[in-house]
């Protein structure tokens, strides 16, 4: 099933390749170099997934205490965009073990948190599908109660 997927990473590389991969496996991809770039682009469509870095400049839309100097531009940019998008899920994809951005993360089912230490971005397909069935099972299992 094609996922509409909105990358967001200041490493050209990183967001290249991300981006290619994905369109490989058959997704629709839109890129985002910055975070306020990333957030017009959430005002003005819908996504199914959001992955996108925790470190990154605060550009104009955040202050760096906001954001912690920059570190913590993912949780900043997350919360703008849980206001923009229904049911969309947000896969912290970064390099940074900041216990505050991985406890952030770790809340089931419309956020994740996936280390790039860990998860190659040839990986990516898969954890976004495994993610997003475990979101449709969740939104299924909560009409019947």
């Amino acid at each position: 099933m094609q996922r509409r997927i909105l990358i967001v990473d200041d490493d050209e590389f990183v967001l290249s390749l991300c981006a290619t991969l994905l369109l490989d496996s058959g997704h629709s991809v839109e890129q985002a170099d910055t975070s306020d770039q990333a957030l017009e682009m959430c005002r003005s469509q819908q996504f199914d997934v959001v992955v996108l870095d925790c470190m990154m400049q605060p550009g104009a839309s955040f202050t760096a205490i906001e954001t912690h100097g920059g570190y913590k531009t993912g949780i900043a940019l997350a919360r703008e965009i849980e206001n923009q998008q229904n049911d969309c899920l947000i896969i912290a994809y970064t390099l940074t073990e900041d216990p505050e951005v991985l406890e952030w993360f770790d809340r089931p089912p419309l956020y994740r948190f996936a280390s790039k230490r860990e998860v190659a971005p040839s990986e990516l397909s898969s954890l976004i599908e495994r993610e997003l069935r475990e979101l449709e099972w969740h939104n299924e299992s909560s009409k019947w109660k």
